[in-house]
């Protein structure tokens, strides 16, 4: 997953709100292009601090490349315990780490990511099936599939920093495991799968865990660690499914 918990958390409470018209939930940016006035939304984490210069820096961005949507760049404000080491093993605290020169991406995170209003409004929002409360997560990624297909180009602006304060509980075999597996459930609801192939995908996953341990690859040990969680997560969705279809 590309975003925290409390990130599609602040997804969903503030899409509400912005559909209600709750102006306390709102970070908006204008820009004035010739006489038609553009509108942009901003959306982080409920653990973040954007800047005044950040946020003027996503509008200078969005004014000199003329895109309605992009993501920008995010710094952490680690715990003093907090050992690197599981910080690289975990991988549960997303890291952008874009060439600064690059210009376009291909997805969206939900630490720092902005949209305009318009192109919000018409590419239809956030899947309401995904995030905290439904599947738990991926409402971001979702959301950044259809801007692409929709044509629309995602940029970035790697001098638009948002602050974030991370959790110690985040560096735990528990937080990566439930990451993991509320990934595999959102994204089976985003595209689905034959339970074939999640099996095979599964299969896989376990034979790379046992040969990067025996090989001791740690970093690649805990990626194929985490797709066992992942599609764990696919087959646990699939028979919920099959059991409320039984239900019906």
């Amino acid at each position: 997953m590309n975003g925290s918990v409390q990130s599609l958390d602040i997804f969903r409470r503030r899409s509400a709100s912005l559909r209600s018209g709750d102006q306390e939930n709102r970070r908006l940016l204008t820009t004035q292009r010739g006489r038609r006035q553009a509108t942009f939304w901003h959306f982080s984490t409920m653990t973040s601090l954007s800047t005044k210069t950040g946020l003027l820096r996503l509008k200078s961005s969005f004014k000199r490349a003329n895109i309605t949507s992009g993501k920008g760049s995010f710094g952490f404000n680690l715990p003093p315990e907090t050992i690197p080491k599981l910080v690289q093993r975990y991988r549960t605290i997303p890291k952008l780490e874009h060439d600064p020169s690059l210009r376009e991406v291909h997805s969206l995170n939900g630490s720092n990511f902005f949209v305009s209003r318009d192109v919000f409004d018409r590419v239809g929002g956030f899947d309401e099936r995904l995030g905290p409360g439904a599947s738990g997560t991926s409402e971001d990624v979702e959301f950044a599939h259809r801007l692409v297909r929709s044509g629309r180009s995602i940029g970035y602006a790697s001098k638009a920093v948002v602050y974030h304060h991370v959790d110690r509980n985040r560096l735990t075999e528990e937080y990566f495991k439930q990451s993991h597996w509320r990934q595999g459930r959102s994204r089976l609801l985003i595209r689905n799968r034959s339970a074939g192939e999640i099996l095979f995908n599964l299969v896989h996953a376990f034979a790379q865990y046992g040969y990067y341990t025996v090989v001791r690859k740690e970093r690649n040990r805990y990626r194929s660690k985490g797709r066992i969680y992942h599609y764990l997560g696919m087959i646990d969705a699939k028979q919920t499914n099959a059991d409320h279809r039984e239900e019906c």
